[in-house]
């Protein structure tokens, strides 16, 4: 979740270098917490008084109304050249555990926990959130999996959308490997299953994609969103 609440303010101080190609790539940790629970976590946890945070959402933050997307929609906004190349697992079982070790916190009963399939659907619905709000430079990388972050393990080697040890035409190595990008060069996302719209997606199945993210692409240069 860091490169996401640090990404705005890393990007505007590495702006003098007057860098070429730059990237932003958050592996596993897509922020998806438990209603009511986010808000008054970014304020304890003192985000609301960092140099990172963007001015606009210091209010919100004190408030206790900011939200995780709303600081990523900032960040995603203000940086529309740069792609958001997101890596997640479908079924990642630290981040469900992370969700239900906070639902506990806050006293929540067991009704707040959730199965793999319906953090699936929250995940793509926060996706679609960018999406719909017209966040081009978003990418997704779905590997259908219970693994957690792939960036410091062998796994990014072997890994594809269908699973850990099936790469397919383009294994999670081709999308890393590919950012940044050079102007006028493309990136993809990935997700293997049949296209669902998100409202009528399985209650206890997660081998689908998100029809609403389905064919998402981001060209250096020219930022325009494949429906």
């Amino acid at each position: 979740m860091g490169v996401q609440l640090w990404a705005d303010s890393a990007l505007e101080q590495l702006s003098v270098l007057n860098f070429k190609r730059t990237a932003v790539i958050p592996d596993s940790f897509v922020g998806y917490f438990p209603p009511g629970t986010e808000s008054p976590l970014i304020n304890q946890f003192g985000y609301c008084d960092t140099a990172i945070i963007s001015p606009g959402l210091v209010a919100d933050c004190k408030a206790n109304r900011l939200l995780f997307k709303d600081v990523v929609a900032n960040a995603l906004g203000k940086n529309s050249e740069v792609p958001f190349a997101y890596i997640n697992s479908k079924e990642d079982a630290v981040q469900i555990g992370y969700y239900i070790a906070i639902a506990a916190t806050f006293g929540r009963n067991v009704s707040s926990w959730i199965t793999p399939s319906m953090y699936y659907t929250g995940v793509n619905a926060m996706l679609e959130y960018y999406a719909n709000n017209g966040h081009t430079n978003m990418l997704m990388y779905m590997v259908s999996s219970p693994m957690h972050t792939y960036m410091d393990d062998s796994f990014m080697y072997t890994a594809g959308a269908k699973g850990l040890f099936q790469q397919g035409d383009f294994g999670l190595i081709d999308y890393i490997s590919t950012l940044p990008l050079w102007n006028g060069e493309t990136l993809t996302g990935a997700c293997d299953g049949e296209l669902q719209n998100l409202d009528d997606a399985p209650a206890l199945w997660t081998g689908y994609c998100d029809s609403a993210l389905d064919g998402r692409e981001f060209t250096q240069g020219v930022q325009q969103q494949i429906a």
